[in-house]
């Protein structure tokens, strides 16, 4: 893998980076690929988490954290250490930051406070006139509904219910995504796919198989963990600091990340399935793939549990991009 600092300033949204650097990739395509494969523009698969800070990659340097899938994208990958979410000013952060990213614009330049009315260009618009065929999938009631939802080719929400019964919170939107690419897809067409993967958002709850490969005891606290935050940050009584006693014990913080990596690594294997089908029909090579996440998240850094605030481990998210060349 290659590291690359991106040390930009605060204002510079996390969108625009991701946005620029997927679209050189694409403006200098027909370099990257060989002369062979230069008829075709490379094909686009975007992964965005939901709440998964920075640190929860094993590849990335977290050794307590089981990640195979998300290391072999790593591992292939141009990986942005310094990649941050703009923020916003209200407690989903993840709406603003999510239609950052399909508008290209930052918050306060997209329109339509919180939620872009999808009017002007955006990233379904963009693939669509160069010659994509577009799928999307994200979690009922994000940003980009239902504006810029429709304007992919193909669009769902992803209903929650019977994941969190289960277990597999990212099973249902990785089966759509491999039936699309096994029996859907223009095969004429490079395709541009956009998973809003759910997790790992609470309530965290994942299958037997994946928490079974944790010891909840043993599981490091983050370096920067506090058992309650100094001084009153503006957002202390919000719903997320709420989700645990002050002052938050180390015993409790250890079950909230159990369950986080857990949630995690259950993702991870879905995406490995999604990464498996893409070797199996021989599109590895010619597929950009990009994945990142909306925002992280405390979970006992600074005595904080939410991400309603402006510490590293809330703005810092994973930023990987691997493809052709």
């Amino acid at each position: 893998m290659m590291k690359i600092a991106c040390r930009l300033p605060v204002q510079r949204s996390l969108c625009q980076v991701r946005l620029m650097a997927a679209l050189v990739v694409l403006l200098s395509a027909s370099e990257l690929l060989p002369a062979s494969a230069q008829t075709k523009p490379p094909n686009v698969l975007l992964l965005f988490a939901d709440d998964q800070r920075h640190d929860t990659i094993h590849a990335l340097g977290n050794e307590a954290i089981i990640t195979p899938n998300l290391d072999r994208v790593a591992r292939r990958s141009f990986v942005f250490d310094q990649a941050y979410s703009f923020g916003g000013n209200a407690g989903a952060v993840c709406i603003p930051s999510r239609n950052m990213l399909m508008t290209g614009q930052t918050y306060f330049r997209f329109g339509g406070g919180p939620r872009s009315d999808g009017t002007g260009l955006t990233f379904p618009k963009v693939m669509k006139a160069a010659g994509y065929e577009t799928w999307y999938r994200e979690k009922s009631g994000k940003a980009n509904l239902p504006h810029i939802q429709t304007q992919f080719d193909h669009f769902a929400d992803i209903h929650m219910v019977n994941a969190l019964r289960t277990g597999y919170a990212a099973r249902g939107v990785v089966n759509d995504a491999i039936a699309f690419l096994e029996e859907e897809r223009d095969a004429e067409k490079p395709f541009f796919m956009y998973l809003g993967l759910p997790c790992p958002h609470d309530p965290r709850w994942s299958a037997k198989e994946f928490r079974d490969q944790y010891d909840p005891e043993s599981i490091p606290l983050p370096p920067n963990y506090q058992p309650q935050h100094e001084y009153d940050i503006g957002s202390m009584t919000i719903r997320d600091e709420c989700l645990e006693i002050w002052p938050r014990t180390r015993a409790a913080i250890r079950r909230h990340l159990f369950d986080y990596y857990s949630l995690i690594t259950g993702m991870d294997h879905d995406i490995g399935r999604l990464l498996d089908t893409l070797d199996q029909l021989d599109l590895t090579e010619g597929t950009i793939i990009i994945y990142s996440a909306d925002q992280g998240i405390a979970l006992g850094s600074h005595g904080l549990m939410g991400k309603q605030n402006l510490y590293e481990s809330t703005q810092k998210v994973p930023m990987l991009i691997s493809g052709p060349g």
